[in-house]
């Protein structure tokens, strides 16, 4: 049937599907008759650019003859709609269209599964499918699409008059991006797969003015050289001393769930340990948030290391002692690629990836192995280490029954036919019961410790991968934006020997290798192998911290927020206060905009021949040099001391003398 509805009315069909999605979603955004005209031509020219393909495979379609080609392009009509009906819905609920994150996430195994799609979700996804062929086949085949025709022009002259428009929209938004225009760049922010074309110098050589205050800066390029990680050779250091580390990470555990309530185990814990109210991760995703607190390096460099393989030096540290290490996951390690990155030189017998069931019940078997293996390990003469990624409180946030606490929750979570915004208290409360839910089984680990006297010699990490949104601010879930409650996460740490304290000073991911590897006696300076440093050292102090997603990064100060990534600034304000308050750049003390100075010259501290990385590199051979001088004036002293004791030894003389 597909094969024998010409071309020329599916084209007109789709073309007009295309364009109304696109006018109508971006309408929200229009303001004004200098935004409506340049919707209509935006529009015009982002339809015709993804109808093109279709275009010329209809032509092909159309002079074969054959049908096989005629239903592929019938199928690829059909996938086009509904691609970019499926654009929309994700930028609804995340502020972005489908970009290289979206295909890695898809195109990687255990991607799709990070997801957390209910059944629902398929059976919906399968239903609309059925429904949008339906309509397409009875739209094309008997709706008299041919009275259009004559006020169609020609294909040639279609062509000509979308090329005239594809230059006066870039011309446009070119323009409206130089002075910041606030009536066309919402519109074309929310048009699907727009191309940002930028002419900054031509309009400045032109005389124009820019609005440089909302101009966002660019850090993206900052790199010299190969990567150099880390900074300097480290292979006279090691772990000297050796205590056992348990390190627990939960799937978009925000901070304020450590409630007395919500998690009473942890949050008894936290009480008793080193608690960090002010923790921030590295990232606004697990990919980051993950990355950041393994390396301690900003977010910005991780599709380096993953192309170099190159693991953690707190990893490597840990291998060269010879602890047993065991990793497990709720998810999957190769989504995102910690198999290539954190964990890379770790055996596969190391990691286990148990997949059966919703995220509760395999993490209700993986604490179990956990424990299993801190029982297996605990009397070893080599120390362990273990971590565990806990799946509960991800989206879907499915939970047990015994683990409700909030009863009035969503009980069919369809990101398809569910209004989020509608629903989302409901949608709250699924994910407070699970992460009730998750608190018991910290609980279990936190009984097997303290009942087998393992706190004395070992050290517990209990932290969240990143935060969790629910319309606070406008969003829900996470990697959208770096509001508070996508970036912020608890921190608790058991550190053998030290009481309990909590800290409200601003503390984050990127702190986390410093410090366990201080901890272990490992005596490299931190500024070698991370941005991060030793929480626990007398001088700590930072300034700022750093959160990343898959286009770049975010300076965060105490005081102001610099959205540094092209997703982020779109997404969100390009500067606002630390609780997301929009602020006039006017408004900034001089104080941070050093800070962010400060931090442009940091970032490429690990690129060979960096300005950054010379630094580092000069300031370790200084230290070490003047390390090497005073060893040797010690041993100088000493043998000249041995000297004169076994002088006045064979003269009978007094010391005294």
């Amino acid at each position: 049937m597909f094969s024998k509805i010409g071309y020329r009315r599916s084209l007109l069909c789709v073309w007009v599907v295309l364009f109304s999605m696109i006018s109508y979603y971006a309408a929200i955004a229009t303001t004004g008759l200098q935004a409506w005209a340049y919707l209509g031509v935006a529009s015009f020219v982002q339809t015709s650019l993804l109808i093109f393909p279709l275009f010329i495979l209809g032509r092909i379609a159309d002079k074969t003859g054959k049908s096989s080609v005629g239903l592929i392009f019938h199928l690829s009509a059909l996938g086009l709609i509904a691609l970019i009906f499926s654009n929309y819905k994700l930028h609804s609920m995340y502020n972005f269209f489908v970009d290289g994150f979206v295909i890695n996430l898809l195109t990687t195994p255990g991607g799709i599964e990070a997801l957390g799609l209910s059944k629902s979700f398929y059976i919906s996804a399968s239903i609309g499918g059925v429904i949008l062929a339906a309509i397409y086949t009875l739209f094309v085949a008997f709706v008299p699409l041919e009275l259009a025709y004559r006020y169609i022009p020609a294909p040639r002259k279609m062509f000509i008059l979308a090329s005239i428009g594809f230059v006066v929209e870039s011309s446009v938004f070119a323009f409206a991006s130089y002075t910041s225009n606030v009536s066309i760049l919402p519109v074309s922010s929310r048009i699907v797969w727009h191309i940002p074309v930028t002419a900054r110098g031509t309009f400045e050589k032109m005389g124009f003015e820019s609005n440089a205050s909302n101009d966002m800066i660019d850090v993206s390029s900052n790199r010299s050289g190969q990567l150099a990680y880390p900074a300097v050779n480290l292979d006279q250091y090691g772990v000297t001393k050796p205590y056992n580390i348990v390190w627990l990470t939960a799937e978009s555990l925000r901070h304020d769930m450590v409630d007395e309530r919500i998690m009473p185990n942890t949050h008894q814990f936290a009480e008793n340990q080193q608690w960090f109210k002010s923790h921030y991760s590295g990232g606004n995703g697990t990919r980051l948030g993950m990355f950041s607190q393994f390396y301690g390096v900003y977010g910005s460099y991780w599709f380096d290391f993953l192309q170099n393989r190159i693991p953690p030096v707190l990893i490597t540290a840990l291998q060269d002692y010879g602890y047993n290490m065991k990793a497990f996951t709720s998810a999957r390690f190769t989504y995102p690629e910690f198999k290539k990155t954190i964990f890379s030189t770790l055996e596969d017998d190391q990691l286990q990836e148990y997949r059966k069931g919703k995220g509760w019940e395999r993490d209700r078997k993986n604490t179990e192995d956990v424990i299993s293996f801190i029982g297996e390990n605990m009397h070893k003469d080599k120390p362990f280490f273990t971590f565990m990624f806990f799946e509960s409180a991800h989206a879907n946030y499915y939970f047990p029954d015994e683990a409700v606490i909030e009863e009035d929750y969503l009980d069919d979570f369809d990101y398809l036919s569910v209004d989020i915004e509608a629903n989302i208290k409901k949608i709250k409360n699924r994910y407070v019961n699970s992460s009730h839910y998750l608190d018991s089984r910290l609980g279990k680990i936190f009984d097997y410790l303290r009942a087998n006297d393992l706190y004395d010699n070992t050290i517990v990490i209990v932290t969240g991968d990143h935060g969790e949104e629910f319309y606070e601010k406008g969003r829900w879930g996470h990697n959208s934006t770096f509001v508070q409650e996508q970036i912020r996460v608890p921190l608790i740490v058991h550190m053998p020997d030290k009481l309990a304290e909590s800290y409200s000073n601003m503390t984050s991911h990127l702190d986390l290798p410093a410090t366990i590897l201080g901890a272990l006696g490992y005596t490299a300076p931190a500024e070698t192998y991370s941005f991060g440093l030793d929480l626990f050292s007398p001088e700590y102090q930072r300034n700022y911290t750093v959160a990343s997603d898959w286009h770049g990064n975010t300076l965060i100060t105490p005081n102001v927020k610099y959205v540094l990534t092209l997703k982020g600034s779109r997404n969100s304000m390009k500067l606002s206060s630390l609780t997301d308050r929009e602020i006039d750049p006017d408004d900034i003390e001089s104080v941070d905009r050093n800070k962010l100075g400060h931090f442009v010259r940091e970032l490429s501290r690990f690129y060979n021949g960096s300005p950054e990385h010379k630094i580092v590199d000069s300031n370790y051979r200084a230290t070490m040099s003047k390390t090497v001088d005073q060893s040797a004036s010690e041993n100088l002293h000493l043998a000249m001391s041995t000297k004169i004791e076994s002088i006045i030894s064979e003269q009978n003389l007094s010391p005294d003398i």
